[in-house]
C-alpha cells in the first residue's frame, strides 16, 4: 500500500516551511530551554538535518518522469505489434477457406485482440505469444509457395514482439522502483512534519500570552509567507479505477464560481481556487459521476487523484 502525505502541501512547501519554523525555534531557543530540557541547540540542528536528509532523498517524481518515458516507448512498441499481427491476420484469411478463418485466428491470439487494442499489456504479450507459436506451427499454409506471407515477416514479427516485451519489463520495473523510493522520501517527510508540528504546539503554549511569537509556530501562517496567493488552488489526477491508466476528458465543476476544466491527457487538470470550501463535481460519458467537498487554503496546491468507475451496460 502507498504510504500517504500526513502535510497539505507540496515537498518544497513542507521543506521550506519547516526550515523557518527551526529557524525561529533556535532564535527562541531560551524560552524553549526554559520550557523543556530537551529542547537544545542541538536538539534543532538534528531536527536541521533530518529535514536536510529528506530533501536529499531521490524524488518520486524523477522515477515517475523515467516510468512516463518509458511508457510512451511502450505504447509505440505496441503499435508496430498490433499492425503485425493485422497483416497476421490478412495472410490467415487469404492461407484458409472461410469455414476454417474463425478457428485460425482465435489460435492466432484474436480473443486478446480487443483489451490489447485498448492498451491492455498482459493482453498484448497474450496476443503475441499465441501469434508466434501460429506462424512457427503454421509457416507453409501462410508461406502458400512465396504468394502470401513474406518469408521475412516471421523474423519481423519476433524483433517487434522481443523490443515490445523487453520495454515492458523495464516498464514495470521502473514502476516498482519509483513506489518503493517514492514512500522512502514520503516517509522521511512524514518525520519532517511531525517533528515539526510537535515542536510547533509547545510553541503556541510557550507564547500562548503572545500573540506575535505565537505566529511565528503556525505552519498555515509560515505556509503563507513563502507561497503567493496566486498558486492556491485543486491539481485533480484521474485514473480508471482497474487500469490505473489516465482519464483524459473528465469535466470538472467546482462551486461556488463555476470554475470549470478538463483533464488532459494524462488526466491532469489544475483549477486556480481562491481559499474556501468548494463542492467539486465531475463527468465523462462511460464513467460514474464524482462529488465530493474540497476545503482549499490560500498558499496551497491541494492535490486530489480521483479513481473512477467505468459505468456497466444494462
Amino acid at each position: 500500500m502507498q504510504i500517504q502525505t500526513r502535510y497539505n502541501c507540496t515537498q518544497q512547501e513542507l521543506y521550506e516551511a519547516a526550515y523557518l519554523g527551526w529557524q525561529n525555534y533556535k532564535n527562541n531557543l531560551i524560552d524553549f530551554s526554559n520550557y523543556k530540557a530537551t529542547y537544545t541547540q542541538a536538539f534543532g540542528d538534528a531536527a536541521t538535518d533530518a529535514l536536510l536528509a529528506a530533501q536529499n532523498l531521490p524524488d518520486g517524481n524523477a522515477l515517475g518522469s523515467l516510468s512516463e518515458t518509458l511508457r510512451n516507448q511502450l505504447e509505440d512498441a505496441a503499435v508496430v505489434c498490433l499492425k503485425n499481427w493485422q497483416k497476421l491476420k490478412s495472410y490467415i484469411v487469404n492461407a484458409y477457406p472461410e469455414k476454417e478463418q474463425r478457428t485460425m485466428l482465435q489460435t492466432a491470439g484474436l480473443k486478446y485482440y480487443q483489451l490489447a487494442s485498448s492498451k491492455s499489456w498482459s493482453q498484448i504479450e497474450s496476443l503475441l505469444n499465441s501469434a508466434s507459436r501460429f506462424i512457427a506451427d503454421n509457416s507453409e499454409a501462410l508461406l502458400q509457395g512465396g504468394n502470401n506471407m513474406p518469408a521475412k515477416f516471421s523474423t519481423k514479427f519476433a524483433i517487434d514482439k522481443t523490443m515490445f516485451q523487453t520495454k515492458y519489463s523495464e516498464f514495470l520495473e521502473s514502476t516498482v522502483s519509483g513506489n518503493g523510493d517514492n514512500s522512502a522520501k514520503i516517509s522521511a517527510n512524514n518525520q519532517v512534519y511531525d517533528s515539526l508540528m510537535k515542536m510547533f504546539a509547545d510553541g503556541q503554549l510557550i507564547y500562548k500570552n503572545d500573540p506575535v511569537k505565537k505566529a511565528l509556530f503556525v505552519f498555515g501562517r509560515l505556509l503563507n509567507y513563502i507561497s503567493a496567493p496566486k498558486h492556491a488552488g485543486l491539481r485533480i489526477v484521474a485514473k480508471e479505477k482497474t487500469t490505473e491508466l489516465p482519464v483524459a476528458g473528465f469535466s470538472v465543476i467546482a462551486q461556488p464560481g463555476n470554475v470549470q476544466g478538463v483533464t488532459n491527457e494524462n488526466g491532469v487538470l489544475i483549477l486556480s481556487l481562491s481559499e474556501n470550501m468548494y463542492h467539486i463535481t465531475g463527468i465523462k460519458d462511460g464513467y460514474e459521476a464524482f462529488a465530493e467537498e474540497v476545503d482549499i487554503t490560500t498558499g496551497i496546491i491541494f492535490r486530489k487523484n480521483i479513481e473512477l468507475q467505468k459505468r456497466h451496460k444494462h
